[in-house]
């Protein structure tokens, strides 16, 4: 029987991270499908256990070490090393795979950066988000010297784009995968499985369209793109096993905290009960772009130590510096290993000829990065207090857009208070799953916890069904006014029973033996109610005395309904989730998803993550000197589900042929009540963002004007298309994001 060769062999999660890439895998088909030949090569392949079908394994990513050593490793650094002209022909620098290179990856690259780190590229993930760059000029490593710098015209003619770096790091996945696990064999292949990239919930659409080009360099076809918490969600499903069911609940609102290297990303995922009583799992929210994270700490431990050496008379360049930022970073991360290190020696090369004389030693305590990690990143704060907004230079270093308040906590208050009930209530979550690196510390894990519990002080349910209701009726209707001088409609006299001289009126009362003394009075504000006869048991008619004339009858009102007063419901406790793998969960996870893609597992219903919109000019009379302003047109709305389009059929738009043609494209994670087609006016001051342009040539005679709607479609691998289509033709056209500087 001839075997099924086309089909992917494997799933395979790729976490393309800040600082670590890691790869996980898992199998596609039934071991039936390989040849018997083929499964005791496979590293650490399950059998043909049934049982083991689904088991998730990391595949283990052939690198140069110190020494220029082969080995595996389960994490593949993601710096890059631009080797010297001298190094690209040292035989011992060749991987296995590579006739020539002029790259290194991994830890090698990490490890002689940190000596020579103007020709290290890292973070390169960080600037495929960088708005304000040509993210596919060559500009890293961007600490290279400027061209008028002595040595700048040689050292910079290896610089390369943050695309061609991702997609170094995939190519190195690829190859790795492909000399361990396929040999001669192409349908093992990495290229030919089935692909599933992580990318930060954050990330907006050309972000995520610079991941798939950069996987596409790299012979990857059609990877589906996975939000990085929601992979580490996965993760921890498939860790669980069916427990999961009874750690979690309905209702319950699990907030994933993932801060990495050189991003916080976090999301909202609550847990609902389906038609057939099964939970399920739907992504309500994300948050903003955050570049603040391990490589935050990292640069402010390098100003402490900078600061501590110059109180020793030590002075550092600019070189040493960005050593320092390397070394540091490695001191950080063997401080906070768990390994109960209080100390870790930092070393800096010296420069000119002296290099070993010239070295400076220090060292970095524990008790310095707690204190600097506490007060800094993740401070003390209340539900209501927000990132401090920096006044900007005019003129600033060309670098990352890093966030100007590193306060993580501030940024985490401003994210969980966007989530509101249909009262305006925020809604707390009631578990938390913390993933990355730098949440790997339990100290850290703790304190983010006790600073969210805190916040359920902040949060303060109303006790009325109608919280608009209830505060109109405590202002205008409270029973606790007095009665003003000349005031005959008191409130307080709402439900009194007035009578005139006329009338009789036959009383009744539920207390049996309560009786009223006998000449008394009651003040009623116009006039007295005079001795009235003891009352009489139930039902009993008692005799009313004369009572004197009123000489007018006040307006009777009608009182206004008191709104239903419900229980307050008692704030849950919020637990952290455990058993969570901090290290490889997104690249498992990720395989996971694959796995639920195709029927085998829990799917997490999740959406766009944020809303589009076009910029639309007002039509207006022209004014000399005047730029008409622009509204924004909402074109893909929050929570658009894979898969789906959307089309703006009431609005037609004329493409110039000839001509390149662009529109202005806008963002927001914000709001998520504008629908299809919806209008903003000043949407400057509405937490709508400029995202980019996008913009095509039509051929055609040039001047001819072409109508078209517009549509969006969101595809199954987790990318936005624009399209513009014919109104009167059959004709269609793609229109591409612009990737270039929004500064150009």
């Amino acid at each position: 029987m001839e075997l099924q060769r086309k089909k992917p062999r494997y799933i395979v999660g790729i976490d393309l991270g800040t600082t670590n890439t890691v790869a996980a895998y898992t199998k596609a088909l039934h071991p039936d499908y390989f040849k018997e030949n083929e499964l005791s090569k496979i590293q650490g392949h399950p059998g043909t256990d049934d049982n083991d079908q689904t088991e998730i394994k990391l595949f283990k990513i052939l690198q140069f070490t110190g020494g220029k050593t082969l080995e595996k490793r389960d994490a593949l650094p993601s710096f890059l090393y631009i080797l010297q002209d001298d190094e690209s022909f040292d035989a011992n620098l060749k991987l296995p795979w590579e006739k020539s290179n002029t790259l290194i990856t991994g830890e090698f690259a990490r490890e002689r950066g940190v000596e020579l780190p103007h020709k290290l590229v890292s973070s390169s993930k960080s600037w495929l988000c960088n708005h304000y760059v040509d993210r596919e000029s060559p500009i890293l490593p961007y600490e290279t010297p400027l061209n008028g710098d002595k040595r700048g015209k040689e050292e910079n003619k290896n610089k390369i784009s943050p695309i061609e770096a991702s997609c170094a790091i995939l190519s190195h996945i690829k190859n790795a995968w492909n000399h361990e696990m396929a040999g001669d064999d192409p349908d093992l292949k990495l290229e030919n499985q089935d692909i599933y990239l992580t990318v930060p919930a954050s990330f907006d659409a050309v972000a995520r369209q610079l991941t798939i080009k950069a996987a596409e360099m790299a012979g990857l076809e059609n990877p589906v793109l996975i939000e990085e918490p929601q992979a580490a969600f996965y993760s921890w499903i498939n860790r669980s096993g069916e427990s999961w069911r009874k750690t979690i609940k309905k209702g319950d609102l699990v907030l994933v905290c993932d801060i990495g290297g050189g991003t916080s990303d976090f999301s909202l995922i609550e847990v609902k009960e389906g038609q057939d009583g099964n939970l399920e799992l739907e992504r309500l929210a994300v948050g903003e772009h955050l570049l603040v994270g391990g490589d935050n700490i990292d640069l402010a431990l390098t100003y402490y130590l900078k600061a501590e050496l110059e109180k020793k008379g030590k002075k550092l360049d600019s070189w040493q510096m960005r050593a320092l930022v390397h070394s540091s970073r490695k001191a950080k991360e063997n401080l906070c290993s768990g390994e109960g290190k209080d100390k870790y020696p930092v070393t800096i090369l010296g420069r000119g000829r002296g290099l070993i004389k010239g070295t400076i030693k220090t060292k970095l305590k524990y008790n310095d990065i707690e204190s600097i990690l506490f007060n800094g990143f993740f401070p003390e704060c209340s539900l209501n207090d927000r990132p401090a907004v920096s006044t900007n230079a005019g003129m600033k270093e060309f670098g990352l857009a890093y966030e100007s308040d590193p306060g993580i906590t501030r940024h985490l208050a401003k994210f969980i208070s966007s989530c509101v009930d249909e009262n305006g209530n925020t809604r707390l979550p009631t578990a938390v799953v913390f993933n990355g690196g730098v949440m790997k510390s339990p100290i850290l894990r703790k304190r983010v916890m006790d600073i969210i519990r805190s916040w359920a002080e902040d949060v303060k349910p109303s006790p009325f069904s109608d919280q608009e209701h209830s505060d109109e009726y405590g202002d205008k209707h409270s029973h606790k006014h007095r009665d003003e001088p000349g005031d005959k409609h008191s409130t307080e006299h709402s439900n009194n029973f007035y009578q005139t001289d006329q009338t009789k009126k036959e009383y009744a009362t539920d207390a049996e033996s309560e009786t009223m003394p006998d000449e008394t009075a009651v003040e009623t504000g116009i006039g007295k109610i005079h001795e009235i006869d003891e009352i009489r048991k139930i039902h009993e008619i008692s005799e009313i005395s004369e009572i004197s004339e009123i000489s007018e009858i006040p307006e009777i009102r009608e009182i206004p309904e008191i709104p239903e007063i419900r229980e307050i419901p008692e704030i849950p406790e919020i637990r952290e989730i455990k058993d969570v793998d901090f290290d490889f969960s997104v690249a498992k996870g990720a395989a996971c998803y694959g796995l639920a893609v195709n029927g085998k597992g829990i799917r997490i219903r999740a959406g766009l993550g944020r809303s589009y919109y076009m910029a639309v000019e007002t039509a207006m009379p022209a004014v000399p000197g005047l730029v008409p302003p622009t509204r924004a047109l909402c074109i893909a709305p929050f929570g658009m589900e894979e898969g789906s389009e959307t089309e703006c059929s009431n609005r037609i738009f004329n493409l110039v042929v000839g001509h390149k043609v662009n529109f202005d494209i806008m963002t927001s994670s914000v709001r998520k009540q504008d629908s299809l087609g919806v209008l903003i006016d000043n949407w400057e001051e509405k937490e709508i963002n400029e995202l980019s342009s996008i913009g095509t040539l039509l051929e055609g005679e040039s001047g001819m004007m072409i109508p078209v709607t517009f549509k969006v479609k969101l595809t199954e691998t987790g990318t936005l298309e624009f399209w513009a289509y014919e109104r009167d033709g059959e004709r269609k056209w793609k229109f591409e994001l612009n990737i270039r500087s929004n500064a150009e």
